[in-house]
């Protein structure tokens, strides 16, 4: 099993291995202590293409999201995920597979078809940020790879069961992530990849109302929100360096003036995925970088070099810093080396390779959870990040206790 975490609701783990649905049992809720995390599989998603009546014949989805072809596929470039899902409850969830969107409400055991996304979209349909849901409405960010393909945002009011257009972003390639802010009540939208399709702005009316953009500075996936700014990373594959920013609120407020975020802390990777919480009144914000592989071929032809890890195997790295410091000090409580696989000995960007990913989540009772994917020593576990660890002494010194997922018999 390569698990693959999506978050925690209602105290209770998400998880999927390939397309099958796995939801913590209630006797194994709250046990990320060392102890195995049990699973009961709720379901499993369609194969893409077997639900849908779109003209054309879905092999390479076939060969991606299906054993045995996923299987040997995976033994060659490395496990890929290829599943998004986002618990709505306890009953709804919303989900990508291919260029399918789907949406379950009896709790991940029966799953519908409920709109094509693009063809060109990549084997998990959008990025795992591409949807935020705001307690009223689904907003989901489409991700095409193709570049005659406008990207769009669809809207749900009904948890998934119908879709609408409500944005459509020409100017962008695809979009990487779609966030709900808590503390505005205001709907963000970030997208890439060149520098004119970088933007990071506001849904507003129907239209992304830009706050910033122009340069990779811009390329954000993820973003997170504390009561006084917004965070990120930079997604840029060939810089030596990617910043994280910070951008205070009180920049957005400034009429007529450009908001320009803050240089906090610079990592090796493109940082792809965050996350935030508090202990004892104090707020930690962790980010985590991609080891990735391949060419990143948006980037100006000087710069069309192999990802990260110029040096050695790429890695991925997960650094946290508190509201103590004005999120200006930055600690490293972890890095990770991508898997070796057979695919690597071929010259990059000649073949597909798997990259590695720290998925995160946050909750308000477990802390952190970190789950590393396609990563040495550490595929398929699940990490608990201490409390002190997140906001005391403890986070200069790195480790976590870890538990290793399990699944219950009928699997």
């Amino acid at each position: 099993m390569t698990f693959r975490l999506h978050g925690v609701d209602g105290g209770r783990v998400y998880a999927t291995d390939g397309r099958r649905v796995l939801v913590e049992s209630p006797e194994g809720s709250h046990r990320v202590d060392g102890s195995p995390i049990r699973f009961e599989r709720r379901g499993q998603l369609p194969r893409p293409g077997s639900a849908t009546d779109r003209d054309r014949p879905p092999v390479r989805r076939r060969v991606e999201t299906t054993r045995p072809w996923r299987t040997l596929l995976s033994s060659v470039v490395g496990p890929f995920p290829v599943v998004n899902l986002w618990p709505l409850g306890p009953t709804d969830l919303v989900a990508t597979v291919g260029d399918g969107l789907y949406s379950s409400h009896d709790g991940g055991r029966s799953w519908q078809c409920r709109r094509l996304l693009p063809p060109s979209s990549g084997p998990m349909g959008t990025l795992p940020t591409g949807l935020c849901w705001t307690g009223d409405a689904v907003l989901l960010g489409e991700y095409p790879l193709a570049t005659d393909t406008t990207p769009r945002v669809l809207l749900s009011t009904d948890r998934g069961r119908s879709w609408t257009v409500e944005a459509e972003l020409p100017w962008a390639r695809h979009v990487h992530g779609v966030h709900y802010d808590p503390y505005a009540g205001q709907v963000w939208v970030t997208t890439g990849d060149a520098d004119a399709a970088c933007r990071v702005g506001l849904l507003r009316d129907g239209s992304v109302e830009p706050v910033g953009g122009g340069s990779q500075r811009w390329r954000a996936v993820d973003l997170v929100f504390t009561p006084d700014a917004v965070l990120w990373g930079v997604d840029c594959a060939y810089a030596d360096r990617n910043e994280l920013l910070r951008l205070p609120r009180s920049a957005l407020d400034r009429r007529g003036l450009d908001p320009e975020p803050t240089t906090v802390h610079a990592v090796d990777g493109s940082v792809y995925y965050g996350a935030a919480g508090t202990v004892d009144g104090e707020r930690w914000v962790a980010f985590a970088t991609a080891a990735e592989t391949g060419v990143d071929r948006t980037a100006p032809g000087s710069e069309r070099r192999s990802q990260s890890g110029r040096s050695g195997r790429p890695t991925a790295e997960l650094v946290v810093s508190t509201s103590a410091t004005g999120f200006e000090r930055w600690a490293t409580l972890g890095r990770f080396r991508k898997q070796p696989q057979p695919a690597d000995v071929v010259p990059r960007g000649r073949l597909p390779t798997a990259s590695g990913y720290l998925f995160v989540a946050a909750d308000p009772t477990r802390g952190l959870l970190v789950n590393p994917y396609n990563l040495v020593a550490s595929d398929g576990q699940l990490f608990a990040v201490d409390d002190d660890r997140l906001c005391g002494d403890g986070a200069e010194r790195g480790g976590a206790r870890a538990a290793r997922p399990t699944r219950t018999g009928d699997d």
